[in-house]
């Protein structure tokens, strides 16, 4: 690329404009496209996000069909984009090494790479020429790219080869670490999680601020164990949660997360494994104390998605986003003003919901600011007919809510969450003595054998009547949880000819054999692109990482068939992890859940 082409130059906006194109012609993640950009001995320009992500879709709209932003793009750079739910091992290798460079991540990311595919520059979101002072615009992390490649190779080749050897490794050195051995490993890890824990309304961040169901399983399974700082960590959070902005009131189910400490700002996304977990996490709570709003807050989340994510063929889909249809009417569907709460509600009623919700002039979601009794007394009747009255002006609202545009749903089916979907509907089959949960389950499992597996083994999604992409090992794994959960609950088989257990044996044959490392499984298989080597994924997200899914996997599949074989496997993939998990719990709540069904003994 000759050198002058940039070198100072002005930016002509009428020369790129001229050129310009709707959008951006993206690459596949690919070996075909890196070969490509060794060729031609470009840059490359690579964007991971997802549908349904806010940021991503506005970066999409604004930036990427910028006439000027792609005339450039395409002039000195390959781009290439990648879906965070196709190929997450890649995607989390890429958010690792842009967290190391820059101290932030999130989505979308943006990573600059060397011809080879190494990164030396990123970031999360841009707009193309930046408004606001002192913050980098994508024009700029552009420029700096082009000038760091042509004046200082040699540095930039150094830094591309690190975080290549970071992606490498990953979280693994972590396994080496010479980290202290806890005596009482539950309760280090307690008192590290209390640090993070915020006792106003619940949570471990100081915002935003994320529901983290996992961690919230973990302190809930030492609470049935006696643990009471456990039981009012999880409690309180719980609490804050269903009483804040996060919960949809009307139609039930959590946004993804709050910008704000009090849970009031959600992020308006709907994902399926934080609504799944999440359901799981209040069917436990209600388990645990008998209160009857957790069972409330668990079956609305859980009813949430068989009427908003379940496809006619029993599938789970992704998510929802926060928009409709039209652009720039960001959670509209979830905001109410106190006027139009009067003109869609008998008089009553509408007296009620906006004293209950505290509504005015300024559209807002409902959160709860008067009890059952405040709101009596304010309304001047018994509590009883004032819960009553509340009850059935949300049931109106919710009805008004449908003649509005809803959020786009995204219609992709990824085979880890629908699993893991129908893992949580069985077990709340049980906590919550629903059967038509255990309907659910069974509907998922046999779904999932139907439409997710193919004549080569599973695959990653499922879009538009058609299995897509070649699973990976958190598909595996979580499928085989889910035909176990089905197997514990009797639920009928998926055909006269097999069982629940018999599937559940014939993905962990084939994880056991495509996937093993020396210590725990690789993320992907052998036939799976992987530049820098197979990456193999401990720290656990909203979802588990895909060792914590087998190491549990291996523990259920022992626990069904009294293999210890298995459990020993699994012991030792813990033992290796125990002083992480630790020092380190809110990284391994899946760890620590898994390490709680071994026993002392075993460790």
């Amino acid at each position: 690329m000759p050198h002058h082409h940039h070198q100072n130059q002005t930016f002509d906006t009428a020369y790129y404009a001229e050129r310009g194109a709707d959008a951006i012609a993206w690459q596949p993640w690919s070996e075909a496209t890196l070969r490509k950009a060794r060729q031609r001995g470009k840059l490359i320009f690579l964007n991971i996000g997802y549908t349904g992500c806010y940021w991503c879709e506005r970066m999409a709209s604004e930036v990427f069909r910028h006439p000027v932003g792609v005339a450039y793009i395409h002039r000195y750079f390959v781009p290439v984009t990648l879906d965070r739910a196709q190929r997450p091992d890649i995607a989390n290798a890429f958010m690792q090494v842009v967290a190391a460079m820059t101290g932030k991540t999130g989505w979308p990311l943006t990573v600059i790479l060397t011809p080879e595919g190494k990164p030396f520059h990123g970031g999360t979101y841009f707009s193309f020429e930046s408004e606001v002072p002192g913050s980098p615009s994508l024009h700029q992390l552009l420029r700096e790219a082009l000038e760091a490649w042509e004046k200082d190779r040699p540095r930039v080749e150094d830094t591309a080869n690190e975080m290549a050897r970071q992606m490498r490794e990953g979280m693994l050195p972590l396994l080496e670490a010479p980290l202290p051995q806890p005596g009482d490993v539950d309760a280090v890890a307690l008192t590290a999680v209390e640090a993070d824990y915020e006792p106003q309304s619940g949570g471990f961040d100081q915002g935003p601020k994320f529901p983290r169901p996992l961690l919230l399983l973990w302190l809930l399974h030492l609470a049935e164990k006696g643990h009471d700082r456990a039981r009012e960590m999880a409690l309180t959070t719980l609490i804050g949660m269903a009483r804040g902005g996060i919960y949809d009131v009307l139609g039930g189910g959590f946004h993804e997360y709050a910008r704000d400490a009090a849970w009031r700002e959600p992020c308006f996304e709907k994902s399926l494994p934080t609504n799944a977990l999440l359901g799981l996490a209040y069917a436990r709570a209600y388990r645990l104390t008998g209160q009857a709003a957790f069972h409330r807050v668990a079956a609305s989340t859980f009813d949430y998605i068989l009427r908003e994510l379940r496809l006619p063929n029993g599938l789970l889909v992704n998510g929802q986003g926060s928009e409709s249809l039209h652009h720039g009417d960001r959670g509209a569907y979830y905001l109410w003003t106190a006027e139009e709460v009067r003109a869609a509600l008998p008089p009553k009623e509408a007296e009620a919901l906006v004293a209950a919700y505290d509504l005015g002039n300024a559209a807002a979601t409902l959160q709860r600011a008067l009890s059952d009794e405040a709101l009596a007394s304010r309304l001047g009747i018994a509590p009883a007919e004032a819960a009553e009255r509340l009850a059935a002006a949300k049931t109106h609202l919710q009805e008004a809510r449908q003649h509005r545009t809803p959020p786009i749903t995204d219609t992709t089916v990824t085979t880890v969450w629908h699993a893991l979907a129908t893992r949580a509907f069985a077990e709340a089959a049980r906590l919550l003595d629903a059967p038509r949960y255990a309907e659910a389950a069974a509907q998922g499992g046999a779904a999932l054998l139907t439409h997710l597996r193919t004549a080569d083994g599973l695959a990653r999604n499922w879009y538009e009547d058609r299995a897509t992409g070649a699973g990976l090992l958190e598909d595996h794994a979580a499928v085989a949880l889910a035909m176990l959960a089905l197997h514990r609950l009797d639920a009928p088989p998926p055909t006269p000819e097999t069982s629940w257990l018999y599937e559940a044996t014939q993905c962990l044959e084939t994880l056991t054999h495509r996937f093993a490392a020396d210590w725990g499984y690789y993320d992907t298989d052998a036939a799976h692109f992987t530049p820098f080597g197979r990456t193999q994924e401990i720290v656990d997200g909203v979802t588990p990482s895909s060792n914590a899914l087998a190491v549990t996997l291996l523990l259920e599949f022992a626990a069904a068939t009294h293999q210890p074989a298995f459990q020993n496997l699994a012991a030792a993939m813990l033992s290796r992890l125990t002083p992480a998990m630790a020092k380190y719990p809110t990284a391994f709540p899946q760890w620590l859940i898994a390490r709680l069904s071994l026993g002392p003994q075993k460790l």
